[in-house]
């Protein structure tokens, strides 16, 4: 949770929640810079593969986490589903 807490819930809450035009930002960003997308994704991998361990895992853990965000929840909602998709994926 820790990882995710500084690679999406921070970011959303200070860049997409809580800022003004926050949503229009998150949006424009996305098609605006994917440079800088692909290497936040790569950070995100090394850091969810870290705590995953396999390639496969940690991409499929990661496309779940964008199926979390699709309909800009707020952080207490995002959080929530964040919490329950790391319960049901590292269970045992």
């Amino acid at each position: 949770m820790s990882v995710y807490e500084a690679l999406l819930l921070d970011p959303w809450r200070e860049l997409i929640v809580d800022a003004p035009m926050g949503t229009e930002f998150y949006g424009a960003c996305r098609r605006v810079t994917p440079d800088i997308n692909e290497r936040h994704r790569k950070i995100q991998l090394k850091y969810t593969q870290a705590v995953l361990g396999t390639e496969e895992v940690s991409k499929v853990f990661m496309l779940a986490v964008d199926g979390l965000h699709q309909d800009l929840p707020a952080t207490k909602v995002l959080r929530r589903r964040l919490e329950v998709l790391i319960d049901r994926f590292v269970r045992d």
